[in-house]
């Protein structure tokens, strides 16, 4: 029987970032992830608070972000935890939703 071997995205299609930690799609105009930096400095969120948002708004799921940031599952459940209280939502999806609320907002001027 053959092992089930981990699937990883190419290696071409990804680039490090140094600043938070995780892997972005390379791209030229404004993201998700730029913006959750944002909502992330206003809402007082610690470093490894930001680290999860961002790889979130990046599509990272639970796992890949733990694997991204050396971190149990667990802890990035924890981290959520804390970013729900402080951004007021009781979801990762109404936590996304702030994010284009506030990225629609912004791009209105």
């Amino acid at each position: 029987m053959t092992p089930v071997r981990e699937h990883k995205p190419a290696a071409h299609s990804l680039r490090p970032n140094r600043d938070i930690g995780v892997a972005e799609p390379d791209s030229g105009r404004q993201s998700a992830a730029e913006v959750a930096l944002v909502i992330a400095r206003n809402a007082g969120l610690s470093r490894r608070e930001t680290q999860v948002l961002v790889a979130t708004a990046r599509g990272s799921c639970t796992k890949e972000t733990a694997l991204a940031l050396g971190l149990s599952g667990k802890t990035i459940e924890y981290f959520w935890t804390r970013i729900f209280q402080k951004l007021g939502c009781r979801s990762q999806i109404e936590a996304m939703s702030l994010l284009l609320e506030y990225a629609a907002h912004v791009e209105r001027g």
